[in-house]
């Protein structure tokens, strides 16, 4: 459960049995990433020129998402007696985001931000992807998600020498939306980590 004091509510999620929680304060967030990366060592090919670039991404990404509200992560445990080729490589994060309309409805709300995804889906390159779709979830109502598989971005644009599959669901709550998102570099298997993705997503409700 989410209970940080700078919530604006508490909300529930239900985590697979077989990952852990992530400390997201500022002051950990160094060693989270290590921890984070670590198994892919032995995945990747081109390990020591996509390791910086997945590291200042993660990094970047946690302290933009602090500051925008994220206040809840979870993450797939590494097993060093397994093979790293047989691990999933995941995470999963919850996010308190201020509405996208002042005075909207939650229709009105996803409509605003279903222009900012046509936005992003025109950008795309060409082995880039983004599927949206609208979503009914069992304890939030309406929502919108976003299934990516592209390049991950950089300051300077996107950098080719990492890949990452990012499954996102903007959920309308009261005064906020929230950002429920989950990410691997593992994206040979996208679609089977949506599905988990969504079902961790389906297990969100209001504490």
């Amino acid at each position: 459960m989410t209970t940080a004091p700078e919530q604006p509510f508490a909300i529930s999620v239900i985590p697979p049995d077989d990952w852990h929680k992530v400390d997201l304060h500022p002051e950990k967030r160094q060693l989270q990433v290590i921890n984070a990366l670590q198994p892919l060592r032995y995945q990747l090919a081109n390990w020591e020129s996509a390791y910086p670039m997945l590291r200042n991404y993660l990094l970047t990404t946690m302290a933009q998402a602090w500051d925008t509200g994220m206040r809840y992560q979870i993450t797939t445990k590494h097993n060093p007696a397994t093979s790293a080729d047989s691990q999933l490589i995941a995470n999963f994060t919850i996010t308190f985001l201020p509405r996208a309309t002042t005075t909207g409805s939650p229709a009105e709300e996803l409509d605003q931000v279903l222009e900012v995804l046509f936005e992003e889906q025109q950008q795309l390159l060409d082995d880039e992807t983004l599927e949206i779709s609208r979503v009914q979830l069992p304890n939030m109502g309406p929502a919108l998600q976003a299934a990516r598989v592209g390049y991950v971005p950089t300051p300077d644009g996107v950098a080719k020498t990492a890949r990452i599959a990012t499954l996102r669901t903007y959920i309308p709550a009261g005064r906020h939306i929230v950002l429920a998102q989950g990410t691997s570099p593992q994206t040979d298997i996208a679609d089977p980590l949506f599905q988990i993705f969504a079902a961790i997503t389906s297990s969100i409700s209001p504490a």
